[in-house]
């Protein structure tokens, strides 16, 4: 399939010429599209030094490259008792990347971030023991998906790289296209209806692009859900509510939902989390982005979803570990402290994966903490204990909307069934956030995170 590599640089080229890029509007960033035809089946060796990589792209037994995924293709039905799956969404600001580290020992990337962040995937992927990527992807051409790769393409050889093919005109996405083909790595369109097999312990499916070219890169990304044993994953990219819908189909429960588009309002639609029902989010984004991700709505809905929520702005690089059976969540809170240097993980919550969803979105002390009032202009928060136990707040975060500013709890136990009231500005209460006014009086939402980073409440004034 590498024979689409020259059609998509001079199609680019063409475009770039005749065409004219619209702005893009505050709160949307990028994606791609496709119909289902074949299945792939990929060897995921250890790529050559010489980054050529020695990953082939072949039919599964007994088919051809037109035959729909085989029911009983391989992965993701049996741990098999072997190892580890981890699964990272790092700290890339406002960008994403996630880092697949299969049980029997192959890597895969997911989009490398914006060009800043070549250096911090970089840094991971040789901190965690990565000297090659298997596979590489990225999930569609927007400059926060892809602009990191040209670091990690020059540092890290890749055995195959995978593009959902649809066509973009920004230099970045054509300097990216540049840089495989003078690499000479094995490159390969995907379309819904394939599924990479990386590992056979696990199994990828592409749930998007189907290649109807909408004409807007989020309604054509690549959309991969992973499977080991009964946990799952979905990588959701900058997905808006018309491709969920297009898939919809397709879509089944997930343990673990990377958000789309950093939390937009545009994406997670009621309809998509009814269906998905993910025990894990996160979101991934940058601390005062100037789009106000994630924003209100969405958090709203995934709270309603029962869903713990996790935010790399907030927590830094979100790793779940599994065995198939069970996983946990580490999450780094201190961030990235310097470029070439991986904070150690900070924080771990490990619980069983359950068919039917009974758990809240957080477990406190025995209760149930949440933000009950938010008074906006009398510059007043207070925070509730409807439990029947002590709930300590040692180490739990309250912030504003866009994290603009955080106040982090001491020593502090709320006793069942009492509230606590933080006050800022020239207002009093329980607590003293700052002398200065914290909240927007045309609007603004309060964000609750206990010790590990997770959101469990939100209010909205």
């Amino acid at each position: 399939m590498r024979q689409y590599l020259p059609f998509l640089l001079l199609f680019c080229a063409l475009l770039t010429a005749g065409c004219c890029l619209a702005t893009p509007t505050p709160g949307s960033s990028g994606g791609d599209s496709r119909t289902p035809s074949e299945t792939i089946s990929v060897e995921a060796t250890t790529p050559t030094t010489d980054g050529t990589g020695s990953a082939e792209i072949t039919p599964v037994a007994g088919s051809t490259l037109a035959t729909p995924v085989p029911t009983d293709t391989p992965g993701g039905t049996t741990p098999g008792g072997a190892g580890t799956l981890r699964v990272s969404i790092l700290d890339v600001g406002q960008g994403d990347s996630i880092l697949i580290q299969s049980p029997g020992g192959k890597t895969m990337l997911l989009d490398a971030g914006d060009s800043d962040a070549g250096d911090r995937v970089a840094a991971t992927l040789s901190a965690r023991g990565i000297s090659s990527l298997d596979a590489a992807a990225i999930s569609h051409a927007h400059a926060d998906h892809i602009g990191g790769y040209q670091t990690v393409l020059a540092r890290f050889p890749v055995g195959r790289f995978y593009d959902p093919g649809y066509p973009h005109t920004s230099s970045t996405y054509e300097k990216l296209l540049t840089t495989i083909d003078q690499r000479n790595l094995r490159y390969s369109t995907l379309t819904a209806g394939q599924t990479i097999n990386l590992d056979p312990a696990i199994r990828i499916d592409v749930l998007s692009p189907d290649r109807r070219n909408t004409g807007d890169l989020n309604d054509n990304m690549l959309v991969l859900r992973l499977r080991y044993g009964s946990v799952s994953f979905l990588f959701a990219g900058d997905m808006e509510e018309p491709l969920e819908q297009r898939i919809a189909s397709s879509l089944q429960p997930t343990t673990v939902l990377k958000v789309a588009h950093h939390g937009s309002r545009t994406s997670s639609s009621h309809a998509f989390l009814a269906t998905v029902k993910p025990q894990v989010a996160v979101i991934s984004l940058s601390a005062g982005n100037s789009y106000n991700h994630p924003h209100a709505a969405v958090v709203q809905r995934l709270l309603s979803a029962d869903t713990s929520i996790y935010r790399t702005d907030q927590s830094g690089t979100v790793t779940i570990s599994t065995d198939g059976t069970t996983y946990t969540v580490t999450t780094d809170r201190s961030g990235w402290s310097a470029p070439g240097q991986v904070p150690l993980p900070t924080a771990t919550t490990q619980r069983p994966v359950s068919a039917s969803r009974t758990e809240g979105p957080v477990a406190t002390s025995g209760g149930a903490v949440a933000i009950t009032a938010l008074d906006l202009k009398g510059e007043t928060l207070t925070i509730t204990n409807s439990g029947s136990s002590p709930a300590s707040l040692a180490g739990w975060k309250l912030t504003d909307e866009g994290a603009k500013h955080t106040y982090t709890f001491a020593r502090t136990t709320l006793p069942a069934g009492t509230s606590v009231t933080v006050a800022s500005g020239n207002a009093t209460g329980d607590i003293k956030w700052k002398g200065d006014n914290v909240w927007n009086n045309n609007g603004d939402t309060a964000y609750l995170y206990n010790a590990a980073g997770t959101l469990v409440s939100s209010r909205k004034g």
